[in-house]
């Protein structure tokens, strides 16, 4: 008969057997997804070499009037990120732009743009339908300067939109904004005395704001250290209304990222200081 040693033993083999067998299922899984995506990547730059490969856009101030070109240098940039190339040149974006088959959309402007800009075929390439499309999509906005404000409304359209598309999950592109630009703020309080932490609010964001109080930067402090100091307001420093839920004591505020993405878009905020009399 079989000892208990020998049990146990069996057990054991039997479940190192199992690990072993999903350890190497899963880098067969891997190994695929890495050769597709190699293979995607391969034909991602054949047809980029068909294409112009600097967008042609106006990204300088032109005499037309009622025109506000911050936002030719904003679709610019797009134009040059790989996932919006990778977007434009997709079968998959298809199943999006099914949904919208008029041109009453920011998602089809921002397509036909993308593809117009890149055309070899034209020398010049016009912009306008996008231009008036905004004009009457923005309203009183349209003329705005601030590129935060821009580039946070065309990327919340974007999602909107696709998300009203109702794609399959399973399509890459279903949650192109959110998988690509979304990132979360949290803010937290930190008592100063029993170090008690509390979450004060979480908050998705597509762009950053760094917020430039002074110039100079002790020495020794740790860059990501640097870089939550400029996550903060002025309101934040000076902890308004803030106490410990605890101990009721002063607490120091806290604000840092979370579920970063491929990128990261920063916008700098500037601070003036004015004496106190």
């Amino acid at each position: 008969m079989e000892n208990k040693e020998d049990a146990i033993n069996k057990q054991i083999d039997e479940q190192l057997e199992k690990l072993s067998k999903k350890i190497k299922e899963k880098l067969e899984l891997e190994k695929q997804k890495l050769k597709d995506k190699i293979k995607e990547k391969k034909l991602l730059h054949i047809k980029i070499g068909k294409l112009r490969e600097i967008p042609n856009i106006k990204v300088r101030l032109d005499l037309q009037p009622n025109t506000n070109y911050i936002i030719n240098s904003i679709l610019f940039c797009f134009a040059n990120l790989e996932i919006f190339t990778e977007f434009i040149l997709s079968e998959e974006k298809n199943e999006i732009l099914e949904q919208y088959p008029h041109k009453k959309n920011f998602i089809r402007n921002f397509n036909d743009l993308l593809i117009n800009i890149r055309d070899k075929e034209k020398n010049t390439s016009s912009c306008d339908f996008m231009h008036n499309y905004l004009k009457t999509e923005m309203k009183n906005n349209y003329l705005r300067q601030e590129p935060d404000y821009l580039i946070n409304h065309f990327l919340s359209t974007l999602e909107n939109e696709i998300n009203l598309a109702k794609v399959n999950k399973e399509n890459e592109y279903s949650n192109l904004i959110s998988d690509n630009f979304s990132i979360t703020l949290k803010k937290k309080k930190i008592c100063k005395i029993c170090y008690y932490e509390e979450e004060i609010s979480r908050e998705k964001k597509y762009i950053i704001d760094l917020f430039l109080k002074k110039s100079d930067i002790e020495d020794g402090v740790e860059l990501q250290d640097i870089f939550k100091q400029l996550l903060l307001t002025q309101e934040d420093e000076n902890n308004l209304a803030e106490i410990c839920s605890r101990c009721e004591s002063d607490v120091n505020i806290n604000k840092s990222l979370e579920n970063l993405k491929k990128y990261l878009i920063i916008n700098i905020a500037y601070f003036l200081y004015f004496p106190v009399i």
